[in-house]
């Protein structure tokens, strides 16, 4: 099997084990109810940990970032949603993601290339096949931190100027799906970056 075919397989298992405290998290607060949000995160983290411990699988950073992201901002919402305005609210849990990404991408394994090696198993292991592949994933780990920073100032534009919410809100979610979309086409963001690497 080609490193491409590999490396372009679904997530979900890795997905669901990493993103998952986040997304109760998300999904709770998009539903309004932020009051079982936090309580159903700490539920998930709690038998994650015990899964994984059970497993002897440990805890590399990413699963303690994110998690601990999620419980974060389980926290934030329910201290901070009532003394803030919901778009500034926003730009708070953006710049957070921002400053996640941009952290997980100084790590000796990235975090995208953490989520990568969940998903392909041993496809991350041959360098031979991929020259340039640790760049390649630090530079799309601080894409993406750039994405939220730039979401953090848009929110804080439309909390500033509320004639631009529409638009806006519109172009933040259209934009998440977008990466969100990209994320699945790896082995070709792989090439592209390679390609722009090599006319330098």
């Amino acid at each position: 099997m080609s490193f491409s075919s590999r490396l372009s397989r679904l997530p979900l298992r890795a997905i669901v084990q990493e993103f998952g405290g986040l997304a109760l998290v998300w999904v709770g607060e998009m539903a309004g109810l932020e009051a079982y949000a936090l309580p159903a995160s700490l539920a998930f983290v709690g038998v994650s940990a015990l899964h994984r411990y059970r497993r002897g699988a440990g805890f590399p950073p990413p699963w303690v970032a994110l998690n601990g992201g999620a419980i974060g901002f389980g926290l934030a919402s329910i201290l901070l949603r009532d003394r803030m305005s919901p778009d500034y609210f926003a730009a708070f849990c953006a710049a957070l993601m921002a400053g996640l990404f941009l952290w997980g991408s100084f790590w000796r394994i990235s975090l995208i290339e953490h989520l990568a090696r969940q998903r392909g198993g041993d496809a991350m292991q041959d360098r031979a096949e991929a020259p340039g592949i640790d760049r390649f994933f630090r530079f799309y780990t601080r894409i993406w931190g750039a994405f939220f920073a730039v979401r953090a100032l848009v929110f804080i534009d439309m909390a500033r100027m509320p004639a631009h919410h529409g638009p806006e809100a519109f172009v933040l979610r259209l934009s998440l799906v977008f990466m969100i979309a990209a994320s699945f086409f790896g082995p070709s963001l792989y090439r592209l970056h390679r390609a722009c690497q090599s006319t330098r």
